[in-house]
C-alpha cells in the first residue's frame, strides 16, 4: 500500500502492533477491509498489510483493556471477508457487514495475560507513555501511528484505528507491558529476553499451559489452499475447526478435568488437559472431501511431534487427534491405533472419557 511511512522496517527491535478491537476472536488473525465504504483505502487499516512474520500484537479487547498477544507467523494474503465498520458516521448510516475484499495476517496465540492492563493501568503511565512517544516522533520523520491518544485536554485513551504501531518506547514505558514482551521475546535488545530456540513441555503437568481460549464458531474463514502460510495455522480460521475444538473442551469440561491452551514457550496445541499423571494433548482438524488425506497427515504429525517434545521433559503424554467428522479412510483409524494416537470425533467424545477412566 502506498504512502505507508515503516519506519520500523529496519530495526529488529521494533516489532510490536496493537489491534484495538471488540472482536471475540482475538489471536486467529488480523483482519481488515482494503477500503472503505467509498472505495478508498482507509489510514485506521492501512498497517494490516505490512504485519510481518515474528511481529508482536498486543491485543486491547475493548472495553477490557489489553488482555493478551499473539505471534505474526505468516505473510498478509488477500481474502473476502465480512466486515461492517462500527464508527459513528457507519452507525449513523446504518452500514451493515457484508463481504468485501479484505486482508488477513495469521497469528499464533492468542497467549493471555493473567492480568489485563486496563486502560486505568495505562493512564497511571501516561506521561511515560507520552514521553517516549513525543521521542519517537522527534526522531522519526512521517507518522509514527501512535496507539494512544494524548492530549492535554483529555486522558490518555487508544485511537479508534484498528492497528497501530506500539514503539518499543511505549513497550518499556509501561512494566505490564514489558512483562509481556519479555515473554514473548526479542532478540534486538537486552532489555528483553530471546525466545526459546523450540517449544518446551512444562515441568510438571500442574504447569500444563494457560486456560482455555474458547475459539469463535462466528466468525471464522473459509478454507483455502495456502503456500506462504502454515497449513495448520489457516486451519484455526475454519468454522469446523472451532466448533469441534469447542466441542471437545465441553466434553473435557463435563468429564471433570480442566481444559488447556497452550502458554507461550510450549508446543502449539488446540487443546491440552490432565487425568491423573498422563497428559492428553490434542491437534484438531477440519475435514473436507478435498482436503481429508493432507489435513489428517498434517495433524499427525503434529501430536507426533508434541509427544515427543513433551516427554522429552519427563511427561507421560497420550496425542489425540480430533477430526470435526469420522475420517472416510478407515485405514487412518488402524494407523493411529498402531501409533498410539487416539483418532476421535464429536460423537466419540463422551466415550473417550469413560473409555480412559476404565
Amino acid at each position: 500500500m502506498p504512502g505507508v511511512n515503516r519506519w520500523w522496517q529496519n530495526d529488529p527491535a521494533e516489532i510490536y502492533l496493537l489491534e484495538t478491537t471488540d472482536r471475540a476472536d482475538i489471536g486467529v488473525d488480523l483482519k481488515a477491509p482494503q477500503a472503505d465504504d467509498a472505495g478508498h483505502a482507509h489510514h485506521a487499516y492501512a498497517l494490516v498489510p505490512h504485519a510481518r512474520p515474528g511481529d508482536i500484537v498486543f491485543h486491547y479487547q475493548k472495553p477490557v483493556g489489553i488482555v493478551g498477544w499473539s505471534r505474526v507467523v505468516g505473510v498478509p494474503f488477500e481474502d473476502d471477508i465480512t466486515w461492517g465498520a462500527r464508527g459513528r458516521v457507519a452507525q449513523r448510516a446504518g452500514v451493515k457487514p457484508y463481504l468485501r475484499p479484505g486482508w488477513r495476517v495469521p497469528l499464533e496465540g492468542p497467549f493471555m495475560l493473567s492480568n489485563p492492563i486496563s486502560l486505568g493501568d495505562l493512564r497511571t503511565h501516561e506521561q511515560a507513555i507520552r514521553t517516549a512517544t513525543e521521542s519517537a516522533e522527534a526522531e522519526i520523520p512521517g507518522t509514527l501511528y501512535r496507539p494512544f491518544q494524548l492530549s492535554d485536554l483529555q486522558p490518555l485513551r487508544p485511537t479508534q484505528h484498528y492497528l497501530t504501531k506500539l514503539p518499543l518506547g511505549v513497550v518499556l514505558a509501561v512494566p505490564a507491558l514489558l512483562t509481556a514482551a519479555d515473554q514473548a521475546g526479542n532478540r534486538a535488545t537486552d532489555a528483553l529476553a530471546s525466545p526459546p530456540e523450540k517449544p518446551v513441555a512444562p515441568a510438571m503437568p500442574s504447569g500444563l499451559g494457560q486456560a482455555y481460549v474458547k475459539a469463535d464458531e462466528d466468525a471464522a474463514s473459509t478454507e483455502r489452499d495456502p503456500f506462504t502460510i502454515d497449513p495448520a495455522t489457516v486451519d484455526r480460521g475454519v468454522r469446523g475447526h472451532a466448533t469441534t475444538q469447542n466441542a471437545l473442551s465441553q466434553a473435557v469440561t463435563l468429564a471433570g478435568h480442566a481444559p488447556r491452551s497452550p502458554s507461550a514457550n510450549e508446543p502449539q496445541y488446540d487443546l491440552a488437559w490432565t487425568s491423573g499423571s498422563t497428559v492428553f494433548v490434542t491437534e484438531v482438524k477440519s475435514l473436507t472431501d478435498t482436503n481429508e488425506e493432507r489435513q489428517l497427515r498434517l495433524g499427525l504429525g503434529q501430536v507426533l511431534r508434541y509427544r515427543h517434545l513433551m516427554s522429552a521433559a519427563g511427561l507421560h503424554v497420550t496425542p489425540v487427534l480430533a477430526t470435526e467428522r469420522p475420517p472416510r479412510d478407515d485405514s487412518w483409524i488402524v494407523l493411529c491405533r498402531s501409533l498410539g494416537v487416539v483418532l476421535t470425533w464429536p460423537t466419540m467424545f463422551p466415550g473417550l472419557f469413560q473409555y480412559r477412566e476404565h
